[in-house]
């Protein structure tokens, strides 16, 4: 049996170690040096989950919950939209933090943190189990493939090790 997600789930535990970097970031943005940290974690945001990460789940997986329709379509459409208000939040946290705007980074960064949470939570126990069940064997070898072919045409956002030694300079 092939596993579909396996590898968006792994990149999940990566994306929610980012959201654990900004959770505690938040607790003290008064220190510049915590505010310079969010920003690169936001720099990881927009290039490795918006550029590649949910570019994968919205080019590959989400197209074939949508032509299933029903409850599969609803979750698929429900996570694309989250994607734009995540997406929507890095922006306005990357604008606030220019501004050195305290107050509205708090509340942005709660916003975000709790999102990309629950976004996760749901993707992995639901959406992505719809994904295993729905897509048989043959279309999810095909997925695969494009997938892998996605990351190699598009190294400079795919490259999670890159990505992951940003933050581990973070520590």
């Amino acid at each position: 049996m092939i596993a579909l997600t396996l590898e968006l789930q792994d990149e999940h535990v990566f994306i929610s170690d980012l959201n654990n970097y900004l959770k505690n970031y938040k607790n003290n943005l008064n220190d510049k040096k915590n505010l310079q940290k969010i920003s690169k974690i936001l720099f990881i945001l927009s290039n490795y989950v918006l550029k590649c990460h949910h570019k994968k789940e919205e080019k590959f997986i989400f197209p074939y919950l949508i032509n299933k329709g029903g409850e599969e379509a609803s979750l698929a459409n429900e996570m694309m939209n989250q994607h734009k208000i995540i997406e929507n939040l890095e922006n306005q946290l990357e604008s606030s933090l220019n501004m050195v705007a305290l107050k509205t980074i708090d509340q942005k960064l709660l916003d975000l943190i709790t999102i990309l949470d629950s976004h996760i939570q749901e993707e992995n126990t639901v959406v992505f189990a719809y994904a295993e069940i729905s897509i048989d064997e043959k279309e999810k070898e095909k997925i695969l493939n494009e997938i892998n072919e996605f990351e190699k045409e598009n190294p400079e956002f795919c490259n999670k090790d890159k990505y992951q030694k940003i933050l581990n300079q973070l520590q």
